[in-house]
């Protein structure tokens, strides 16, 4: 019985783990639009879907 929970927990922390690493990678690696709400990557200037600026475009840079 011990060994049958403690089997339970490590599978679980093993889930866990792997959800927390996932949302980690994907908060460095994506934007999310506040427009539309999609997935952008982080190079991206403008929403891939509706278009919106997803940083600030300076007015000296150009």
């Amino acid at each position: 019985m011990a060994a049958t929970i403690l089997s339970i927990l490590l599978v679980v922390a093993i889930l866990g783990g792997c959800a927390l690493l996932t949302q980690l990678f994907a908060r460095v690696m994506y934007r999310r639009c506040p427009e539309c709400g999609i997935l952008n990557a982080r190079r991206r200037v403008r929403c891939r879907q509706c278009g919106f600026p997803l940083v600030e475009e300076h007015a000296d840079s150009g």
